[in-house]
């Protein structure tokens, strides 16, 4: 492992995490997928005489679901619960338009369902990372940690895809897999997981000085910078701090345990965190 500059006296620089997260999923690239189910929510939504009829039927058929989600496309992500509920409730949709005279044909093709189904999967993944990301007093290990684990989970989707096993994506699983394009889904993930690396490369790059900070314990003093060194030993050497590491937050542990007078470099380093 290389050493990586810690640079005690500035603050780490990076792009909002979370808005990084939103762009990538951007990138999926499913329009001939999307464009279907937002054309057909939005004319539900377009009259409300539309939207009051499309909701006294769901009634009438005791439908799990009594509504549609519009879509908001500002917040890319609302896509996620849109996808899911318009392909929960595909049939109870198309009859309604076939009702009103405005049949959508793509509604009732084999091909574009299981597009459907992989793409509902995906989004619902990546709706979960987002929410995880703007968890409460978030620190930047923790959001590395969920970046890292979602890029490890993206390759072995792929690989999964491309060897025909469908295992991680429920909503795909529902359908007949005998003539799924394996080979397509495995392109759009490998997308995915292009652009996140791309994007998140000024994080990794950061990942020393994050372990630093995470994991004072336990990070290979041989592998870190010279200047810091010598605290990183000396805390690592003191068991009653590691006890309190083990006790408390990360956050925590810096706060009230960690002395500004005793480890200057360490403190100043956890303050840019």
């Amino acid at each position: 492992m290389g050493s990586q500059n810690i640079d005690s006296g500035s603050l780490i620089v990076l792009h909002c995490i979370i808005h990084q997260e939103a762009l990538c999923a951007k990138t999926i690239n499913f329009q001939h997928v999307t464009n279907i189910p937002v054309k057909a929510v939005n004319f539900i939504w377009s009259r409300g005489l539309n939207h009051r009829e499309f909701q006294q039927s769901m009634a009438d058929i005791d439908a799990e679901y009594s509504d549609v989600k519009y879509f908001c496309e500002v917040m890319w992500l609302s896509k996620a619960g849109m996808l899911k509920r318009a392909y929960d409730l595909l049939e109870e949709i198309e009859l309604f338009l076939d009702m009103k005279g405005d049949a959508i044909p793509e509604l009732r093709d084999k091909e574009w369902r299981c597009d459907l189904a992989i793409l509902v999967d995906i989004t619902d993944c990546l709706s979960a990372l987002n929410v995880r990301l703007q968890g409460k007093d978030q620190l930047i290990n923790e959001m590395f940690s969920l970046i890292k684990g979602f890029q490890i989970k993206l390759r072995v989707w792929e690989s999964q895809i491309r060897n025909q096993n469908p295992a991680h994506f429920p909503t795909l699983k529902n359908h007949d897999t005998s003539n799924l394009q394996y080979q397509k889904y495995g392109d759009k993930l490998a997308v995915l997981r292009e652009e996140f690396s791309e994007r998140f490369g000024d994080l990794k790059k950061h990942s020393q000085a994050i372990e630093v900070f995470a994991s004072p314990f336990s990070v290979d003093v041989t592998a870190i910078p010279e200047d810091i060194q010598m605290e990183i030993i000396e805390l690592q050497c003191n068991d009653e701090l590691r006890k309190k590491f083990d006790e408390s937050s990360v956050y925590q542990f810096y706060k009230k345990h960690v002395s500004v007078t005793v480890y200057p470099k360490l403190s100043a380093h956890a303050r840019k965190k």
